[in-house]
């Protein structure tokens, strides 16, 4: 199967050369990642010849074309020397030859979505879709590869990365769910195989100096367009307020208002206004039970003595 495709690539110019250099296969052409993690490296997904590990690329260089100031960097020896990386910048690693065993393996370039600026094998990292890896496959003699490191801040973990250059197609998930691309680590993490190949040839762990995530997220870009939808309504908001303080006010001084006025239109010298002497009540009432008091005298007088009511 995998000479299969090796022969395909090179029968359909995925792989092309100008004497013995090799050419990248296109994207859509990449053989997919390595998801065999139980037999990593030896697995045939891996796309290495027997005997082919890191020391297979022969006095690999590496360097890099700043996107934003449009500067090449390098070569360097090691991909850890290089400046901190963006989006959009573009590795690349070169060789000036390749060892016997190694001819027909891939070569790859990947990014892994890390969560911190170091590597920690303990936390899985994953090789991100649409733009995580290049692959070629080597052929004797000199050759490069390159890579333009991608879009980070889509996968939400903010714009931390793990760049690797390895020999064979690269691991889908580097940590605990995976594997590892060195022998030492796969002992380590208790994910050692029969294969006890190393297969990276170089490693950088970074942070994108400039990071997108403000800008490019939609979680960040909704709350921006919402306020500007909602400026109209933000005059609204500002006549609740407005109408607030004056319903309030009304109220406390409509209360306080009669109070104060029934006090004042009312003051203590009220008892002045109810003199019974002055009605003459009580002086009619003497007058009557007088009155009263006479008759029945004069009755009592007729009862006690009636011959002399009678005579007279």
């Amino acid at each position: 199967m995998k000479k299969a495709l090796i022969a395909g690539l090179i029968l359909g110019g995925g792989i092309i050369g100008s004497g013995s250099v090799g050419a990248q296969v296109p994207d859509n052409q990449r053989p997919p990642l390595v998801t065999d993690y139980a037999n990593y490296p030896g697995t045939p997904q891996a796309f290495l010849t027997p005997g082919c590990d890191y020391t297979g690329v022969l006095n690999p260089t590496f360097g890099t074309h700043n996107s934003v100031t449009n500067v090449d960097i390098g070569p360097v020896s090691d991909l850890s020397l290089l400046p901190d990386l963006n989006e959009a910048d573009l590795v690349r690693m070169a060789w000036t030859d390749v060892a016997p065993e190694c001819v027909g393996s891939a070569v790859s370039f990947v990014v892994k979505v890390a969560q911190g600026p170091r590597f920690d094998p303990n936390v899985d990292q994953l090789t991100g879709p649409n733009g995580g890896y290049s692959v070629e496959f080597l052929v004797p003699g000199p050759g490069e590869i390159t890579f333009p490191m991608p879009d980070l801040a889509r996968f939400g973990l903010g714009c931390n990365y793990q760049l690797d250059a390895i020999v064979g197609v690269p691991l889908q998930d580097v940590g605990p769910s995976g594997s590892y691309f060195t022998e030492a680590l796969r002992i380590q993490q208790g994910k050692q195989t029969a294969d006890n190949r190393t297969t990276v040839i170089s490693a950088k762990n970074g942070e994108y100096l400039i990071c997108t995530v403000p800008t490019t997220t939609v979680p960040v870009t909704t709350p921006l367009t919402v306020p500007t939808t909602t400026t109209p309504s933000t005059t609204t908001a500002t006549t609740i307020p407005t109408t607030s303080p004056p319903t309030t006010t009304p109220f406390i001084v409509t209360q306080a208002t009669p109070t104060l006025t029934a006090y004042v239109e009312y003051p203590p010298t009220t008892p002045k206004r109810t003199p019974l002497a002055e009605t003459g009540f009580f002086t009619d009432l003497a007058i009557l039970f007088a009155v009263a008091l006479f008759i029945l005298a004069l009755m009592f007088l007729a009862l006690s003595h009636p011959e002399r009511m009678r005579s007279e």
